[in-house]
């Protein structure tokens, strides 16, 4: 690793690529929606992959009341032809990474209403958005080294416990049974979570892995999928008790 110095008030200090990280544990990330056909002028422009220039449309409010170019920088700017793929591996991939070395990562969508937040965390069956992605490489990067099921469980205090074999084997008994009492009939259910390959037959996965893993782990994967609607939380995954048609 090369090391450059730079002075300081108190002298020389040298700065290594871990310090540079050190000062930017944040990445803002720009991605431009594409303008859809007939919605009206272009007021984005991308100047490089850094920067963008954002001028009001002659038509707006603001341009007759100003007019004035405004300019902004980012780590980085995904240009409207970007693909799913290709802002996936730069910009969520990473943190997969580091997740699946003990890091703590977060990926943070943030934009007003119809800037392409849905379409790049979900994207359609046939060109996933960072959700799907992300699960998929986080599964084929662990499978290898995946640990039976319960064998590590949730202490709903974000943390986990380890259970002996004979624990676990009474957990997975106890699972499967609640499981078989839960199956009805489609009609009787309020809702039914069931995995993407049954309600979307034809979707693409990634077929991506992270090669870094410690192979004397053993890893086991907690999801939590939760909304946040008018003041309340809800459980996208919680299980909903079962209703007669009747009671509907």
């Amino acid at each position: 690793m090369s090391v450059k110095n730079y002075k300081t008030p108190t002298g020389w200090r040298p700065q290594t690529l871990e310090h540079k990280k050190d000062k930017d544990p944040v990445d803002v990330i720009c991605r431009i929606k594409p303008l859809d056909q007939d919605s009206g002028e272009q007021c984005i422009t991308v100047l490089n992959s850094r920067a963008v220039k954002l001028m009001p449309p002659p038509t707006s409010y603001t341009f007759r009341n100003s007019g004035k170019e405004q300019y902004y920088k980012f780590q980085h700017v995904f240009s409207p032809e970007a693909s799913q793929k290709h802002l996936f591996d730069q910009v969520a991939k990473p943190l997969v990474a580091d997740l699946l070395q003990g890091k703590n990562s977060l990926l943070f969508a943030y934009g007003v209403t119809g800037s392409g937040k849905t379409y790049t965390m979900q994207g359609t069956p046939e060109d996933c958005g960072v959700l799907q992605r992300t699960l998929d490489v986080i599964f084929n990067s662990i499978q290898d080294y995946q640990a039976e099921r319960c064998v590590f469980v949730p202490d709903c205090m974000n943390g986990f416990d380890v259970q002996t074999e004979d624990e676990a084997a009474e957990s997975r008994k106890a699972l499967n049974t609640q499981m078989n009492v839960n199956k009805t009939p489609r009609t009787q259910r309020q809702r039914i979570v069931s995995t993407p390959a049954q309600d979307i037959p034809h979707r693409i996965p990634d077929g991506s892995r992270v090669h870094t893993l410690i192979e004397d782990n053993k890893y086991a994967v907690f999801v939590t999928y939760i909304e946040i609607y008018q003041n309340y939380i809800y459980d996208l995954l919680e299980q909903l008790p079962t209703t007669s048609s009747s009671s509907r």
